[in-house]
């Protein structure tokens, strides 16, 4: 158990690196969240930085992305659980990373939403009366 934990954890900080700023900032000296769609992967990486600045996120996030799942080989051996649970914490983290602000407030605000439309008694408060066709 502590070995998916341990690899989750290592799978969200590779994954939570922003490359997409890092590399608009040192080639262009912008920020990629005030351009275009304000996401920090590949493609709004060319926005901002040119093609090759989104070539070279995409291929950065990437290699971030295989690094995680490979580095649970060096942690815990062959456990395929690990490696999966890796792979998706570093999507997550590239989503929703910690080293960018209010990116995690942004997740927090998705859930409770999520959970508030997902609720079975919400749904039922809001469904026609049985017999009733809208």
């Amino acid at each position: 158990m502590l070995d998916l934990i341990l690899t989750g954890a290592m799978g969200y900080l590779l994954g939570a690196i922003p490359t997409g700023v890092l590399v608009c900032r040192a080639m262009r000296g912008v920020d990629v969240r005030q351009v275009g769609s304000g996401h920090t992967g590949g493609l709004n990486a060319s926005r901002a930085a040119g093609i090759w600045g989104g070539v070279l996120t995409g291929v950065v996030d990437l290699l971030l992305g295989a690094a995680a799942v490979a580095g649970t080989a060096l942690l815990v051996g062959s456990n395929p659980w690990a490696a999966t649970i890796a792979g998706a914490m570093a999507v997550v983290g590239h989503n929703w990373s910690v080293f960018i602000r209010n990116s995690v407030l942004n997740l927090n605000n998705r859930i409770s939403k999520l959970a508030k439309t997902a609720s079975p008694w919400e749904n039922c408060a809001k469904s026609p009366q049985s017999g009733e066709v809208e």
